[in-house]
């Protein structure tokens, strides 16, 4: 079995990309000035990835509990919900899109790019 079909080397790697998001964004806020701010999509990105390869259950209950962490840790109590309604929105309409896409590497590299 390969390490990266792992569920848990999954979930650590998901929870590891959620941290990476929150400090390069500081980083980019340091770095700039609060000039602009630059916001990185790293668990987002890993989150449609995995719907390529998981179980939509597995991955749309990831999804939820990366969203409720993020909303906790990053906006707070007063803006609960935002991600933990958006990620797992996102991966229900991905699998749903998934259906109508030929499985070929360009096509779905394709859907990636836009």
């Amino acid at each position: 079995m390969s390490i990266f079909k792992n569920k848990l080397f999954v979930i650590l790697f998901a929870f590891l990309m959620l941290l990476v998001d929150g400090h390069l964004s500081l980083l980019s806020r340091i770095l700039f000035q609060n000039q602009f701010i630059v916001s990185s999509h790293f668990l987002f990105i890993v989150l449609l990835f995995y719907t390529l390869v998981f179980n939509p259950y597995f991955i749309f209950g990831l999804a939820c509990v990366l969203g409720i962490i993020y909303d906790f840790y990053y906006l707070g109590i007063y803006n609960f919900g935002i991600a933990t309604v958006l990620y797992p929105l996102t991966i229900v309409i991905m699998f749903k899109l998934w259906k109508h896409i030929p499985n070929g590497p360009v096509q779905r590299f394709l859907v990636f790019l836009f």
